[in-house]
């Protein structure tokens, strides 16, 4: 067995893949409805789901443009709240554009995501073990891995 694949390959790799998924999701599934709720409520939940996503994302590339070329730990920022601002917000995207697409399938397509992305996140923590240190594993030890901390605990 080869080396495993970088952070960079695993990232692309599973982009593309859960991109694919998701787009035969949506041109596979049926439109689902509910009577107490109107399709332009769901459509607006979704958009709204997708601005938070998309806030959160400008967010962390504010503090990381390039995250394949890493020289420093950051933890400043979103990146004090949670360890992947990244995967979090394509997360939230995912689940605005399956409210906001109503297909049933996409239901699917965000239980798939999560856990790819889940998977590609825990894959990167020793890599930046390796690379960081007693710096990362503090670091990991006061900030969550997705679901972001109202508070800021002091990194030790």
């Amino acid at each position: 067995m080869g080396p495993a694949p970088s952070s960079s390959m695993r990232q692309v790799a599973a982009g593309f893949a859960v991109v694919c998924f998701g787009l035969g999701c949506l041109t596979y599934g049926r439109e689902w409805r509910f009577a107490f709720i109107s399709s332009s409520t769901t459509e607006i939940v979704g958009l709204a789901i997708v601005m938070v996503g998309v806030i959160l994302r400008v967010l962390a590339f504010k503090e990381i443009p390039c995250t394949h070329r890493i020289n420093k730990l950051v933890t400043s920022g979103i990146y004090s709240k949670t360890r992947n601002p990244v995967y979090l917000s394509f997360m939230i995207i995912v689940l605005g554009i399956a409210i906001f697409s109503r297909m049933s399938l996409t239901a699917l397509w965000v239980i798939v995501t999560v856990l790819v992305l889940y998977w590609v996140a825990k894959s990167e923590e020793s890599d930046l073990e390796t690379k960081f240190g007693e710096q990362y594993r503090a670091y990991k030890r006061n900030v969550p891995r997705f679901i972001p901390r109202l508070t800021t605990k002091p990194i030790r």
